[in-house]
């Protein structure tokens, strides 16, 4: 197989394809997410943890010595099927709503939620009606 011809060189450039995430324990957050969106954790017992999302052409891991993005700056949204499962994931494993679901604008047909992962960050959720 050429280089040309793997699959992750056909996805559309310029795209995100990398994230790192602040946190205080990278284990706690690793696990966090893993619970609560399945991500595939990667070295998970390191120092720094790697993950990638369910479609695999997102990726990143988890940071030391960076405040945590706790106010909407740039405001990263993980599309999801049902926010309040999600939600309720993010609270059982350690997590905190924000600002619960609810119409993205006025007759939107989408939902919008943010959350606060283990580590403070604020990150929203995404779902389609």
């Amino acid at each position: 197989m050429t280089a040309s011809s793997n699959s992750v060189d056909r996805l559309p450039r310029p795209r995100f394809n990398y994230i790192e995430i602040p946190a205080s324990d990278v284990r706690q957050s690793a696990s966090f997410y893993e619970n609560v969106f399945r991500w595939k954790i990667n070295d998970a017992k390191s120092h720094r943890p790697g993950f990638s999302d369910a479609t695999g052409n997102i990726g990143g891991a988890w940071v030391t010595g960076r405040p945590a993005s706790r106010e909407a700056g740039i405001l990263l949204y993980v599309w999801v099927d049902s926010i309040e499962a999600t939600l309720a994931g993010v609270k059982s494993n350690g997590g905190e709503v924000a600002m619960p679901s609810q119409p993205g604008h006025p007759g939107a047909n989408f939902h919008i939620a943010t959350f606060r992962d283990p580590a403070g960050n604020l990150l929203g959720l995404y779902q389609e009606l």
